[in-house]
């Protein structure tokens, strides 16, 4: 009998490394696909990029409009309210004569120069006598606010307070300085609110 021919193999590290070499060279494409930024892209894909642009500008200038119109239209139509005269009045307002024994008053008139109503208007009248002005660590306590009221667009309210008579005369002698201060707030159309602050040094004159 004949010896039968064996049949040569080749060797497991020649597959090895012939299979490493077909993984390397299907790498190779992948590699040489890989796109640079702006010149690897075709002119669709650079017409989408810039349309995503525009529609992301375009959404933040709309809102930046929103709010520049919005704050435009606050500032331009709400209630703007000041302290605008100190005075003693010897007769209660809306009264020509005083009464007989009517104590002097001090009267503060705020006006809204705004063109909106200003809602729950609530203010303080504050007194201070010195013969030398007002010390650096005056800390200008308050009284408790008044009722709330309304003011009108470009109109006035008042707030008055009772001043000794005693007192006064030593004011219109120049014995003493008076200073009327004093806290206010009211809410404007839009829901905000508002805080200021007012001071007067008056010689009360008759």
């Amino acid at each position: 009998m004949g010896k039968r021919k064996r049949k040569h193999k080749p060797p497991k590290s020649t597959a090895g490394a012939q299979r490493a070499m077909e993984e390397h060279g299907n790498e190779a494409p992948a590699n040489k696909a890989k796109k640079r930024f702006w010149t690897g892209y075709d002119s669709t894909e650079k017409f989408n990029f810039f349309v995503g642009l525009f529609i992301v500008f375009s959404s933040i200038a709309t809102g930046g409009l929103y709010v520049i119109t919005k704050r435009t239209l606050v500032v331009s139509q709400q209630a703007y309210v000041f302290a605008k005269t100190a005075n003693v009045i010897s007769a209660p307002l809306g009264q020509q004569v005083p009464p007989a024994n009517a104590p002097p008053q001090v009267d503060i008139t705020f006006r809204n120069s705004g063109q909106t109503v200003a809602r729950q208007f609530k203010g303080t009248i504050n007194f201070y006598f010195a013969k030398d002005g007002i010390p650096a660590d005056f800390l200008f306590p308050e009284n408790n606010l008044s009722q709330p009221s309304l003011v009108g667009p470009q109109s006035e309210t008042h707030l008055t307070k009772i001043l000794e008579s005693n007192v006064l005369a030593k004011v219109r002698s120049r014995e003493l300085l008076f200073f009327v201060y004093g806290s206010f707030t009211y809410k404007d159309v839009f829901g905000n609110e508002h805080r200021s602050e007012y001071a007067f040094n008056t010689l009360a004159q008759k």
